[in-house]
């Protein structure tokens, strides 16, 4: 057998132009990298990867040869590992090709099957990214194509939401590397997943995604500027981000009935309430807080972040309810959001008043013995500690 994969592969570079041939060449690579790691392995040390990714475009008018390509790379990332995968993608042939691939089926493909092979093209596109934070997406312009397709309107089809998704978290690989945000900045990426940043609708439209896909790409939007607004603050201020965050913020403590899906890992404790849109809201605060950044901590304290969130820590400490871990972990956000905003600068921590101090007080007085829970409150006194200091 791999003597087999060997032969296989080798042949392939000497009938460049020969269609039939090559495709019953893939078609044998394919039966063999299917559910065997064995033959994937021996494939990956064959340079298996490079050599289909860097012909699979080549003119083909049936479009068996995209296919086969693709097919046989998604078996090699299934079955083989990943990391030699990966680098044998990370030269500028073969994230051309990807690029030309996944804007082909992006522009051209209208079925089940070509949405499901663009789909498969960005998860292969994703698993460089990843794994090679040096790939040349901004040399070959996928960096830019993929920014501009996270800004379009999509379909509401099942193949068309996971895009969404895939998009999203293949920027954020990507923004590893600082020569990629001005890239993200130009494209308006910022813009595009602030839109999210809003209450969400009892109801949709026929052209719109249904209340759970919507829920589930918001918090997937939330995550993603969680990463990407510390690297991107000055977009942050020009789309309003505080405005926004609070005006959300505000809606997720309101009386307004919402029941949420709680789908996905996002969405975990949010079925049935807000509780989901408000965790992943304070983090992406607490993420901004973070840096430090003395324009975005004013920007907040003008829009009335530290009575709001005092607000609501103090209406916590008066409930009668039980928390759970996410509830502790709200809390310690909102502490430690308050605690940034207020380092530093005498009219803000006045601005904390009565209240916010009570709140501290109250938090330090935490039982000992819950501390042990498992719950975080270790983590909730600390910040009641940091915030106090």
């Amino acid at each position: 057998m791999p003597q087999a994969n060997w032969a296989c592969l080798l042949s392939l570079a000497l009938i460049e132009n020969e269609l039939d041939m090559k495709l019953g060449i893939l078609t044998v690579l394919q039966k063999f990298s299917n559910k065997s790691a064995k033959n994937c392995d021996q494939m990956l040390r064959a340079g298996a990867a490079n050599r289909i990714c860097s012909r699979m475009m080549d003119p083909d008018h049936s479009g068996q040869l995209l296919f086969r390509s693709v097919n046989i790379l998604w078996n090699l990332l299934e079955n083989g590992d990943p990391a030699p995968l990966s680098a044998q993608l990370n030269n500028f042939v073969c994230i051309s090709q990807l690029r030309d691939a996944f804007i082909y089926q992006l522009t051209q493909g209208y079925s089940h099957y070509d949405r499901q092979l663009r789909n498969d093209l960005l998860v292969l596109s994703s698993l460089v990214a990843t794994h090679c934070p040096n790939a040349p997406f901004i040399e070959t312009g996928f960096a830019k194509q993929l920014t501009l397709f996270a800004t379009f309107q999509e379909g509401i089809n099942h193949e068309d939401f996971e895009l969404k998704k895939l998009l999203f978290n293949i920027l954020i690989s990507l923004s590893k590397d600082s020569t990629v945000i001005p890239v993200l900045s130009e494209g308006h990426l910022m813009l595009a997943l602030m839109s999210y940043v809003r209450a969400n609708e009892k109801t949709s439209g026929p052209r719109d995604w249904s209340q759970a896909q919507f829920e589930e790409i918001q918090l997937h939007a939330l995550g993603t500027l969680c990463s990407l607004c510390p690297l991107m603050l000055e977009d942050y201020m020009i789309c309003q981000g505080s405005t926004r965050l609070l005006l959300l913020l505000e809606w997720c403590t309101g009386s307004e009935d919402f029941g949420g899906h709680g789908n996905s890992y996002h969405g975990t404790g949010g079925r049935g309430n807000k509780r989901a849109q408000m965790r992943y809201c304070l983090r992406l605060i607490r993420s901004i807080v973070s840096t430090g950044q003395e324009t975005v901590l004013q920007d907040l304290a003008d829009q009335g972040a530290i009575n709001q969130i005092s607000t609501i820590l103090h209406n916590a400490t008066q409930s009668k309810d039980s928390d759970d871990a996410i509830d502790i972990e709200m809390q310690s956000d909102m502490l430690f959001i308050l605690s940034c905003l207020c380092e530093g600068d005498m009219h803000r921590k006045e601005l904390l008043g009565t209240q916010g101090v009570e709140v501290c007080i109250h938090y330090l007085r935490t039982d000992s013995r819950q501390l042990n829970s498992g719950l975080g409150h270790h983590r909730l006194l600390l910040a009641a500690v940091d915030c106090v200091w």
